[in-house]
């Protein structure tokens, strides 16, 4: 029962120095490092959205990224 009771404490111990890894919001932070944040939230949020969208969309063409190499009378036919 001693042991368990000194490992119980020991794991507490190490738990709390590992939330005092976290880090705390910044109240000193300068008026470019909010903007930074503010702007890359933005942009987090912005990709977000368009891979949600791409994953809800369900593909109608083909994607041919040769399209505009091939000419007119390049067809399948042909090979």
């Amino acid at each position: 029962m001693k042991r368990m009771t000194i490992g119980a404490i020991a794991l507490g111990l190490l738990a709390g120095s590992a939330m005092a890894q976290n880090s705390l919001p910044d109240y000193n932070e300068s008026d470019e490092a909010k903007a930074k944040r503010k702007e890359n939230q933005a942009i987090d949020r912005q990709y977000r959205t368009t891979v949600d969208r791409m994953r809800g969309e369900p593909a109608t063409t083909k994607a041919d990224p040769w399209s505009n190499m091939r000419g007119p009378a390049d067809s399948n036919a042909k090979r």
